[in-house]
Order: C-alpha cells, then sequence, then structure tokens
C-alpha cells in the first residue's frame, strides 16, 4: 500500500456524506495509508462495505475509522459534529 489512491468505493462512500472528503484528505498519510490497509484486509465482501461505510460516516465527523473513540480525532477537521 505504497499509493495512497483511494479505491472507487471509499471515493464514493466519502462523496456520499457531508465534510467526509474534506476531512479525509485532512489526515496525515500515515492513518489514510493504515484505513486504506484496514480496508483490503477484509477478507469477505459485507466486512469491506462495512468499513468503507464506517470510513465515510465517521469522517463525516471528523474521526478515523480504525481507532479506538479517544485516539481517532482528526484534527482541523470540519463539520457540525467536530470536537476538535
Amino acid at each position: 500500500m505504497d499509493a495512497l489512491i483511494d479505491p472507487e468505493d471509499l471515493a464514493l462512500a466519502l462523496a456520499e456524506t457531508v465534510y467526509a472528503a474534506q476531512n479525509w484528505r485532512l489526515m496525515p498519510a500515515s492513518s489514510q495509508r493504515g484505513i486504506l490497509e484496514w480496508i483490503a484486509e477484509a477478507k469477505r465482501p459485507k466486512t469491506r462495505a462495512d468499513r468503507v461505510k464506517r470510513t465515510g460516516v465517521l469522517a463525516a465527523q471528523g474521526k478515523k475509522a480504525n481507532l479506538p473513540e479517544g485516539r481517532n480525532t482528526i484534527f482541523g477537521a470540519i463539520g457540525p459534529k467536530v470536537a476538535n
């Protein structure tokens, strides 16, 4: 996972939710890479779809999808549910 290229399903999920794409771009490359690897490691299509959806929803809230609450804040995130 050297190149940070968003898979098509993730790009669609980020585009569907207000602020998600903007907040995704605010994440450091290492955080994006970790989430992309987490999505790619899904063994079942449903698991992958769930992870993609979770990534979009949480990005819109200013949170990273693959980290526990309290360690998942996207610093500088925008949107109505963001607590920076």
